[in-house]
């Protein structure tokens, strides 16, 4: 009598999607999924006023394609994988949003504007819309987890560009699943398959400041959404696409990690509660990488001692800044210049350190290019970047971020602060945060009108966001 094979990673995967459309949200994941969309509108509004955002809209307006963002209760019937293009870059373009530790990865810059493409093209309901965004955070998540646990992924691939399609294949299943008959198990687990074959991105951009950063997140939720029709219109991928012996786990996991990868992503499937992969989202107090939050609270701190010693920034003759291993060693931030671009800048420790410090706190995007300011040039001249074994240790075993700065003056005095974790923002100030940017693009009755339609998205299912909500956020320029 023939065995039964085991289930491969993607059918396990796609088994999980297609759970999560069948079973009733709890609230908790609800206003959780709420959360970071209105985090994402609020990156996407502050990215609209980037320089290279005409760039981008430029390219949207040449192509035979919305936005992704017009009216979500209407069906349309093109093809549109290049709709979320605009959308994903330009919120990611202030590097202010959302981050997932276990993932190294910005989930929702991908996964949100792929479900709202999808909402729009397909005619999705609120319901599926928030299952899709909690699909897509789940599998961008466990993806990602999965490629770290085996310590020895390539730190050149970006994060973000490896598993962005992965999350994105994911909201399109978790979403359509629920209405449509032809999302099965087999085309599901497809379609993840043939998404795991869209990840890319390097990481030169940190150190010569390139602008693919935010390319790569449009170009991972374009790979997701294309993966999904295709396996919808009955193309097939390799079922052993992730932990085949040249498969995703292979490729990227060195030095015989891709077993460690492959048990880490079954793991997860088999035995984490639903959503939480976007429970793990958590949401920047500064734009910039996320291993430069910690660094810049704690210099904030430190800036206010500095002052109120009577001590000028002039003074300053060095700075030493404790991180972790992992932080000091990412790409781009143990860097001290030249600085040419905010992608730059925004990655390395000792600018932001600096900045931190000169402008005692009051960081902004004007801070990111202050290339030409000698004071800020002396202060990351006088860096120097540490790492510290236990910090390492409560990175990996708790996911805490600490950071300890001392500042030495002309006179040996010694000034010294320390942080044991970044200060994320919480629900509050996450809402606060979003009402404040969409404020600066908005009059504040339209402002309100943004904000509560994505508040209320949990209170019914018959309706996405209103369309004349979306029709303003296409408008952005």
């Amino acid at each position: 009598m023939a065995t039964q094979p085991e289930p491969t990673l993607t059918e396990l995967a796609a088994k999980r999607l297609l759970t999560i459309r069948d079973r009733e949200l709890p609230p908790v994941l609800q206003q959780q999924a709420i959360l970071c969309v209105l985090d994402y509108i609020g990156a996407l509004v502050s990215g609209a006023a980037v320089p290279w955002a005409g760039a981008l809209l430029e390219y949207a307006r040449g192509k035979p394609l919305r936005l992704g963002l017009r009216t979500l209760t209407q069906r349309r019937k093109a093809r549109e994988q290049d709709l979320p293009m605009w959308c994903h870059s330009i919120a990611h373009s202030v590097i202010r949003d959302d981050m997932h530790l276990q993932a190294g990865a910005h989930i929702g810059v991908m996964v949100i504007p792929a479900a709202l493409a999808l909402a729009e093209r397909d005619g999705w309901d609120a319901d599926q819309l928030l299952k899709g965004v909690v699909g897509g955070y789940e599998m961008a998540a466990f993806l990602g987890a999965a490629l770290r646990s085996s310590k020895s992924s390539n730190e050149h691939f970006r994060p973000s560009g490896i598993i962005g399609a992965f999350g994105a294949a994911g909201a399109a299943i978790a979403g359509a699943a629920q209405r449509d008959p032809r999302v099965t198990t087999d085309v599901a687990a497809n379609a993840l398959g043939l998404a795991a074959n869209m990840g890319s991105g390097f990481n030169e951009w940190a150190w010569a400041g390139g602008s693919e950063i935010i390319t790569q997140m449009g170009s991972a939720a374009r790979g997701g959404l294309f993966s999904f029709d295709l396996a919808v219109a009955g193309i097939e991928s390799s079922a052993t696409a992730l932990e085949g012996r040249s498969g995703l786990f292979a490729a990227h996991a060195l030095a015989g990690g891709a077993h460690v990868a492959a048990l880490q992503f079954e793991t997860q499937l088999s035995k984490s509660g639903i959503g939480a992969g976007i429970t793990g989202a958590r949401f920047k107090p500064y734009a910039g990488c996320n291993f430069v939050q910690t660094p810049i609270a704690t210099a904030s701190v430190l800036s206010k001692t500095i002052v109120e010693r009577g001590q000028a920034v002039e003074d300053i003759v060095g700075v030493i800044i404790v991180t972790s291993t992992a932080a000091r060693k990412y790409p781009g931030c143990n860097f001290q210049g030249p600085f040419q671009t905010v992608q730059q800048s925004k990655m390395s420790l000792q600018y932001a350190v600096s900045a931190a410090i000169s402008f005692r706190g009051q960081m902004s995007e004007e801070s990111y290019v202050q290339f030409q300011n000698e004071t800020l040039q002396h202060l990351i001249e006088a860096c120097a970047a540490e790492a510290d074994s236990a910090y390492a240790v409560a990175l990996s075993k708790e996911g805490k971020q600490p950071c300890r700065i001392t500042v030495q003056t002309r006179d040996g005095t010694e000034y010294t602060e320390a942080l044991d974790d970044v200060p994320w923002l919480g629900a509050d100030a996450v809402k606060d945060r979003c009402k404040t940017e969409l404020g600066k693009r908005f009059d504040a009755a339209t402002a309100r009108r943004i904000f509560d339609a994505v508040y209320s998205l949990a209170l019914g299912k018959s309706q996405c966001i209103p369309a004349d909500v979306c029709e303003l956020l296409a408008k952005l320029k």
